[in-house]
């Protein structure tokens, strides 16, 4: 034999024991095709990928639900199925078990997209598909796919059909979304002309972690503020969750490609309690920094006790720990009981702010006590003083005994209680404080709310609720003299001070009882149609009747516009005015505005000109004069700026509301009610808290400010734009761009 043919042969045949081998290791995986009855009707073809570029396809008739794969080759192996008129999904084989592949009814999306001045043209988009609805089956979670855009930025592709929302991203771009999208089975949306716009970057750094390993562990959750909020634990509310990241190794954390808005960042640790921050971003600069880093700790608890022991009963009491949810409010953390002598301890809590209350049973709506306790890196004690005192006493309406149910509430200790008082008017309580105390007495058949203003409870005293006689009555009826079961009424005193509420029974009729001499405001509303305000004097135990005639409200419909276009999810408060200059209702109109910036609000009928407040994230709070309502059909238009800057008002401005004074911040001639700030502050991700005796309020628009206590005949006069305060109840200053402005307030009684 040649032996220059032995290289060859050997070559040859270890190539042949190569292929053999191979051929023995190539996995075999089963898949299980899942399909709707019109989908199944076709042929598929598997095609089966692997990343050194090898590739396997394997034709499925119609009707043949499974097939099995041999993969040799490096993976791993990414396999789709495909068919005429279906699209299929693709996934990646990485364990021996079966791969279940969906397919459904081809549909798709086409548009046309634009891009910021000076960007390039990316060469694909990546869209992003989560179900709509139940139609796509528990297995559904997300979809994500990657197509090319043509070089004039069009974009066609095929998607499944079915009911998404559908989101297309672009590195470096703010992502577009398109909620709950109908896509029809053999044609393609058309989504017109997309606009797209420059990403926006927030980074923030996490502290309190001991080690790289710790920091490796941690997640960052973004949820979007104004569409929903955490609910506690790893539950969100649909919609509101974004995106979640890893700390790298220094604990710093980033999110590219949003846009502007409000956001919450919950850190959570497996062995810690989550910590959350909310932050705003604004769009006035491409990467925000948290000022301040979160703090993530593991191990601070609070501990209760009660002095003294014996005001404990025998069974114990439910302890309630509170924590904020925003936006949803406050939702119980932890509980437990405390029995007689002892002391709860609660469960690692992370630092923040929380509100503690104890209850007798889990039946009762308030609480024995309650308070609100800031806690920090350490072990926190809480000590509650109970005296349990008995107290008995009597209802009455006018001289006559009544049925009734007394709700207490204790500003000092936070108690909130109950007592029901039987036909006789008799009732008892055990109270867990002595002092003055508010209440509130709900009346029945019919059932109606009433201040009873405050009451004194000492040990051994008797308590008598005695409730004024005067009484109103009438009816609510439609425009053609036909009653309106089930309106709601309201009336009202003077100085705005709530008087009682009520509803309509089957005839229209409604009555009000408890009412003391004086003038008061009523209104009836139901559903889109409201009463014009009806003013009326009533004398000490008298009684007089009026009619309620319902009409349909004024619909507003406004839009709101800054430099960069229309503004999504500003919310709008509207205060109406008649035209005797009083306001229209005793409370504020508001809605929010939708993705073209537009709201429709509706305002009483009788609303004759209104006063605007929008707040927005990334914009500066505005307030307008007084304004004539538009033409029914058409649309008002207001305009947001960026610039703003920070008002810095006293810790109680403008006094308490007992001694007759308002307090009132004039803006350039417009007045602002101050309880609206809060809630401003908050949407800028600065809480109302004090610092060093004041409160700061980001982003007020520039101009001239006045802080002012007026009387609340001054201050319905001021609202209604029939007079200015006087210089003598004011401080003022001005609020340039950029700027500080601190504002006090005088005793407007010292300059007279």
């Amino acid at each position: 034999m040649d032996m220059r043919l032995c290289p060859r042969l050997l070559v040859s045949l270890l190539a042949m024991v190569g292929a053999l081998a191979a051929e023995a290791a190539a996995p075999k995986v089963e898949v299980v095709i899942d399909a709707p009855q019109q989908a199944a009707t076709v042929s598929l073809t598997l095609t089966a990928s692997s990343r050194d570029q090898l590739t396997l396809r394997t034709v499925l008739k119609p009707g043949e639900g499974r097939a099995v794969l041999e993969l040799p080759g490096e993976g791993p192996w990414r396999v789709r199925a495909e068919g005429e008129g279906v699209w299929g999904e693709e996934s990646v084989v990485s364990t021996p078990a079966p791969l279940r592949l969906r397919v459904w009814e081809a549909s798709g999306i086409r548009g046309e997209l634009k891009f910021p001045k000076g960007a390039r043209l990316p060469p694909e988009i990546a869209v992003e598909l989560l179900p709509a609805d139940e139609s796509h089956g528990d297995q559904v979670r997300q979809l994500l796919v990657s197509f090319p855009l043509e070089p004039e930025g069009l974009l066609s592709c095929q998607l499944p059909a079915g009911r998404w929302h559908i989101r297309l991203a672009v590195p470096g771009m703010v992502s577009h979304p398109i909620p709950a999208a109908l896509l029809p089975p053999g044609t393609s949306l058309d989504l017109g002309q997309i606009q797209f716009a420059w990403g926006l970057e927030l980074t923030g750094r996490v502290v309190g972690l001991g080690d790289e390993e710790q920091r490796s562990a941690t997640q960052v959750k973004l949820y979007l503020g104004a569409e929903g909020g955490i609910s506690g634990g790893e539950g969100v509310a649909e919609g509101s969750f974004v995106r979640q990241t890893t700390l790298d190794a220094s604990g710093t954390f980033r999110f590219g490609e949003l846009s502007p808005a409000v956001y919450w960042l919950s850190v959570q640790h497996p062995s810690c309690p989550p910590t959350r921050a909310r932050v705003l971003v604004s769009g006035e600069d491409p990467c925000v920094e948290l000022p301040e880093p979160l703090v993530l700790t593991c191990g601070a608890r609070l501990t209760v006790t009660v002095n003294p022991p014996d005001a404990v009963r025998e069974e114990g009491l439910l302890v309630y720990v509170l924590g904020e949810q925003p936006p949803l409010g406050f939702s119980v953390l932890a509980r437990g009981t405390l029995l007689p002598g002892e002391t709860w301890v609660s469960p690692l809590l992370a630092p923040g702010d929380y509100l503690l209350e104890l209850r007798d049973s889990e039946e009762d709506e308030g609480a024995v006590a309650a308070r609100g306790v800031s806690l920090g890196a350490e072990d926190l004690a809480v000590e509650f003083s109970l005296a349990r005192l008995a107290v008995s006493g009597r209802l009455l309406l006018g001289r006559r005994p009544t049925a009734g149910v007394i709700h207490l509430s204790h500003a000092d200790s936070g108690a909130r209680l109950q007592a029901a008082a039987d036909s006789g008017g008799r009732f008892s309580v055990i109270v867990p404080a002595a002092g003055r105390w508010t209440a509130l007495v709900e009346l029945r058949r019919p059932t109606q709310f009433c201040p009873a203003g405050e009451v004194e409870i000492a040990p051994g005293r008797p308590l008598e609720i005695r409730l004024p006689d005067g009484r109103v009555s009438g009816r609510v009826v439609h425009p053609d003299g036909s009653p309106v079961e089930n309106a709601g009424i309201e009336i009202t005193a003077e100085h705005l001070r709530p008087a009682g509420t009520t509803s309509s029974a089957k005839d229209g009729s409604f009555l009000f009882r408890a009412l003391a001499n004086g003038r008061y405001t009523l209104t009836a509303e139901k559903g889109a149609r409201a009463s014009r305000q009806v003013e009326l004097a009533l004398g000490a135990g008298g009684e007089v009747s009026v009619i309620l005639v319902l009409e349909e409200q004024v619909s507003l419909r406004c839009r709101i516009n800054s430099a960069y276009g229309p503004v999504a999810n500003a919310e709008v408060f509207v205060a109406p005015l008649n035209s005797s200059a009083t306001l229209a209702s005793h409370t504020v109109p508001t809605a929010t505005t939708d993705r073209e910036g537009l709201a429709t609000i509706s305002l009483p009928p009788d609303s004759v000109a209104a006063r605007f407040y929008v707040m927005a994230a990334g914009f500066a709070f505005r307030v307008t004069g007084l304004l004539p309502l538009p033409p029914r059909g058409e649309t008002l238009d207001l305009t947001l700026s960026s610039q703003g800057g920070t008002l810095v008002l006293p810790q109680r401005p403008g006094g308490a509301l007992e001694s007759g004074q308002f307090p009132v911040l004039m803006v350039d001639d417009a007045p602002v009610d101050v309880a609206m700030l809060p809630q401003w502050s908050f949407l800028n991700g600065r809480p109302w808290v004090e610092r060093d005796g004041a409160f700061q309020v980001p982003r007020m628009p520039p101009g001239h400010y006045q802080l002012c206590q007026l009387t609340s005949t001054e201050a319905l006069l001021v609202w209604g734009g029939l007079a200015r305060p006087k210089p003598a109840a004011c401080v003022g200053g001005r609020l340039e761009p950029g700027g500080v402005l601190v504002l006090g307030v005088k005793d407007p009684t010292a300059a007279q």
